[in-house]
């Protein structure tokens, strides 16, 4: 029972590895452009795997390897986390309302900076089709 993981964040984090962790337990480190195969033993045929940064980790994936014996997967930069930089934008347009509207944006951006962190990465099935 194998999990191949492939890291395609892009320019996100490029210089860095990003640690792997299968049901807790580190499995390592993978870089940009890397792929990691994980043989896993028959106890760990389900799970949950995270790929952390830093401060920043991806959403849980769940596996079920009894389901699908081989599964291969990618660890992507999530799109979302774009809304990081405008949100900084707004902030800066806030500023200029006046100190109160920049505490208060200050204070929204940061819980917004915390929701995100734990899903600035996403773990995916490899998608097999051809466009």
């Amino acid at each position: 029972m194998n999990l191949q993981l492939t890291r395609k964040t892009g320019f996100y984090g490029m210089g860095s590895p990003f640690v792997l962790l299968v049901n807790g337990k580190k499995y390592g480190a993978i870089r940009q452009g890397q792929t990691k195969t994980i043989q896993l033993a028959d106890t760990e045929a389900q799970g949950v795997i995270i790929v952390k940064f830093s401060i920043l980790q991806s959403t849980p994936y769940y596996y079920d390897v009894k389901k699908t014996a081989d599964q291969e997967l990618e660890v992507v930069f999530n799109p979302s986390f774009v809304l990081l930089y405008i949100g900084l934008f707004l902030l800066f347009v806030v500023a200029a309302a006046g100190l109160v509207f920049l505490v208060i944006g200050l204070i929204a951006y940061f819980v917004f900076l915390v929701m995100m962190s734990r899903r600035a990465l996403v773990i995916r099935p490899i998608s097999k089709e051809v466009y």
